[in-house]
């Protein structure tokens, strides 16, 4: 049975000889794992479709409990995040974000849409990509009841596993963007600014 749904590519992990699985976040079936056939081969039509930042029209079957990508025409590719590091690292965050706050089966509309926002404005516009990512973070931590304060984040009062893994992430990115990116922008300073 064939199966259309608008899809981000979060994931391409090398599976087998030639073959990838594809971790795609639709909004009417959640988190899905897929399989796609050679997509690096020279002739290759769904080459575009396994890359990760692909948000697209997947055409998806389903046999014995795996899915397939058989199909898929490209709405939006996010080319620019491809050729700027800071696009491309806030980009991967967001799907980082995506991929651990979503699951199987439950409706991710909501942050489906927040999230390919958030890709579009790292992609075409001339705002910091990393302070863009860290909004969509707070905006993604929110949706989880995660109490955000200038004293630390606190995943505490809710028992949510998602809260508790929200928290760890956002913890992370603190570290990450403290280290890498302090010289460039003031980071604590973009995170307390975005967060609270």
């Amino acid at each position: 049975m064939e199966q259309k749904i608008k899809a981000l590519c979060v994931k391409a992990l090398k599976w087998k000889d030639n073959d990838f699985l594809l971790t795609l976040i639709s909004a009417e079936r959640g988190k899905l794992i897929a399989k796609i056939k050679s997509p690096k081969s020279p002739k290759a039509k769904l080459r575009l479709a396994s890359s990760p930042l692909c948000f697209g029209e997947y055409i998806i079957t389903q046999r014995g409990g795996t899915h397939s990508v058989i199909g898929c025409t490209v709405i939006e590719n996010f080319f620019s995040c491809w050729q700027d590091i800071d696009k491309y690292g806030a980009s991967q965050i967001v799907c980082e974000v995506l991929d651990k706050l979503t699951h199987d089966g439950v409706d991710t509309g909501r942050e489906l849409v927040l999230a390919v926002k958030s890709l579009s404005e790292i992609d075409s516009s001339g705002n910091e990509p990393l302070a863009v990512a860290v909004e969509f973070v707070k905006k993604m931590l929110l949706s989880l009841g995660v109490d955000c304060r200038k004293d630390g984040l606190s995943g505490e009062k809710h028992s949510s596993e998602d809260s508790t893994e929200a928290v760890k992430l956002l913890n992370k990115y603190q570290h990450i963007i403290k280290n890498n990116f302090g010289e460039k922008i003031n980071s604590i300073a973009v995170i307390t600014k975005i967060v609270v």
